[in-house]
């Protein structure tokens, strides 16, 4: 059931008509921003017409999309998948996470071999 439910969710987003950029900007720009960079992509000059929700609650920060598009995946960006890049940190993080719980599932098998 749950993959049907996935999949309905991909053709509904797929036939209908994406976002307009400029709504959807400022959240893209915080997701690619890597944390204590922010002031490499903030606007020179905001438009006027920028709505006090583009700042996403952060005092009037905002952000400027064509800036922080550096740093994500360019070509995933032309297929419409907004995904940032991962440094070698974020790989050793995910990797961790993975041997953890690799070692939680061994640690109940070999807890279930016991009884």
């Amino acid at each position: 059931m749950l993959a049907v439910e996935f999949g309905l969710l991909i053709l509904v987003s797929l036939l209908t008509r994406p976002r307009d950029l400029s709504t959807l900007g400022p959240f893209y720009a915080r997701l690619h921003t890597p944390v204590g960079r922010e002031d490499e992509v903030r606007w020179d000059e905001p438009p006027h017409d920028l709505p006090e929700s583009a700042t996403l609650g952060m005092e009037g920060t905002s952000l400027d999309y064509r800036k922080s598009s550096r740093f994500a995946y360019a070509r995933l960006q032309e297929l419409g998948f907004e995904v940032p890049r991962f440094t070698l940190f974020d790989w050793g993080g995910f990797l961790v996470a993975w041997v953890l719980v690799g070692g939680l599932i061994g640690l109940l098998v070999w807890l279930a071999g016991l009884g």
